[in-house]
């Protein structure tokens, strides 16, 4: 397979999940509808072409699906006093403002990489002392300000809320991220999947705990 195709085909790819996560609130649905029939249909196309095609985007999807969804799990284990138990919160939210939650999370780790800050994103989960750190107060920013836009919730609640859940979940994602057996959340493989797969980080992961 050409290089070109995998590219796009990563590019497509976390962008379906991107859709997925966000739960269609940036596109209105018939957007959504529009770029998803477009994908699809480029799959199609190019699994016609290519066999070995097929076979990498089975691959690629069911570890991206993996990662998003074990994701989604770590927030919704740790959402109780946040979301679940939050009056500021209807119960048909929950699942929505859990999933915005997850894709927070996941657009500003990817964005510390499109930005080039690789080395401050592995320092982040190198140390510990997550509190008051520029990339979670990103992401509680982040999260506050879909909660605001999405649901309703006042500002100075939806920070709140956002600290109390953004907070734990960072503290456990560290720490799974120190194991690098860990298939979805060891630190290597993490930023491997928000890369899109382009490129192994292993070797700079390693370089820089050494150093």
């Amino acid at each position: 397979m050409q290089k070109y195709d995998m590219l796009v085909l990563k590019q497509h790819i976390y962008l379906l999940f991107v859709l997925h996560y966000l739960n269609c609130h940036i596109f209105n649905r018939f957007c959504c509808l529009f770029v998803f029939s477009n994908f699809f249909i480029g799959i199609f196309v190019l699994m016609i072409i290519n066999t070995l095609f097929y076979h990498h985007f089975i691959n690629l999807l069911k570890l991206h699906k993996r990662m998003f969804e074990k994701l989604f799990m770590l927030v919704k284990n740790n959402a109780g006093t946040a979301v679940i138990d939050n009056p500021a919160i209807p119960v048909k939210y929950h699942e929505a403002v859990i999933n915005d939650a997850s894709s927070s999370i996941i657009e500003v780790l990817k964005g510390q990489l499109e930005t080039g800050r690789v080395k401050d994103l592995i320092g982040f989960f190198q140390f510990s002392g997550i509190y008051n750190n520029a990339l979670v107060s990103s992401i509680i920013n982040k999260f506050a300000n879909k909660l605001n836009n999405f649901y309703g919730v006042e500002p100075a609640a939806a920070i709140t809320t956002a600290s109390n859940l953004i907070t734990p979940v960072m503290q456990e994602l560290v720490k799974e991220s120190k194991n690098e057996k860990n298939i979805d959340f060891g630190l290597s493989n993490l930023l491997s999947k928000l890369s899109g797969n382009q490129k192994d980080m292993s070797v700079l992961v390693n370089r820089m705990m050494i150093a």
